[in-house]
């Protein structure tokens, strides 16, 4: 049976650090690769429930079905209010056989003042192609659905959201995107001090060719172990764009 396929390769510039990852997509399956001095890969497959987490050079691998859902959180009876605009410039570009349009995000998330912590911000500037067929199948369009990564005190309980936002919802496939955020927070004496930190990430390739089913599964020669050799098998930018991936494979499910 024909599936649509996507490989995609992406450079992230973080913190002074510069990383490059793989994504190949088949269907509803995708595997991620990275190299960190160990050949390794993440396969997700939305039809089984797995995850295969490899390391290539050793020859191993894991197998982890995900849970999403736990134990409810507690509320923290603070309020916080997020604010964010999106502006797409008018401005275009063609990438990879696409049109990409021009597109800046931007965004204040203000706590609660009850709750001691300080407000933050930050903008993303990018350019967006609409989603590939590929892309769509595995992560379907959900009109009106939002998505974002809060952190979470623990011991304190979660905070109420309150959102607003003006301008469109950029909803494309990001080509090249640079996203600034500025923080503020006090130190052990009590001074305020404010740190910023850029992210930069662009795909480099880009192809919808036929890909082999076979890259979607553990090789048959491979050992499964209980645990991958290596302690933090993530650099900081791919454990970022994870963390995206599985609120994707959330949304995608429902």
């Amino acid at each position: 049976m024909f599936e649509t396929c996507l490989k995609f390769t992406t450079v992230d510039e973080l913190g002074g650090s510069r990383t490059s990852s793989t994504q190949y997509v088949r269907g509803r399956s995708s595997r991620s690769e990275w190299n960190d001095g160990r050949l390794r890969a993440c396969i997700r497959c939305l039809e089984s429930g797995l995850n295969f987490f490899l390391d290539v050079d050793a020859r191993v691998y894991t197998t982890h079905r995900p849970k999403y859902a736990g134990q409810p959180l507690e509320h923290s009876g603070y309020v916080t209010q997020i604010t964010s605009e999106t502006i797409d410039t008018g401005d275009r570009q063609e990438m990879f056989g696409y049109v990409a349009r021009h597109v800046i995000s931007r965004s204040t998330t203000t706590p609660d003042p009850a709750s001691g912590q300080e407000p933050h911000e930050s903008e993303i500037e990018g350019w967006y192609i609409d989603p590939p067929a590929a892309w769509l199948k595995l992560y379907p369009a959900k009109p009106g659905a939002r998505c974002f990564l809060s952190a979470h005190v623990r011991g304190r309980g979660v905070d109420e959201f309150k959102v607003s936002h003006t301008g469109p919802n950029e909803t494309g496939f990001p080509l090249i995107t640079t996203r600034t955020s500025r923080s503020r927070f006090r130190d052990r004496d009590g001074s305020l001090r404010e740190h910023q930190s850029t992210h930069r990430s662009e795909v480099t390739e880009f192809s919808e060719a036929d890909l082999d089913p076979v890259l979607f599964l553990p090789p048959r020669d491979f050992r499964r172990v209980l645990q991958l050799p290596g302690e933090h098998p993530y650099p900081p930018a791919l454990r970022w764009r994870m963390r995206w991936e599985m609120l994707r494979d959330l949304l995608a499910g429902f």
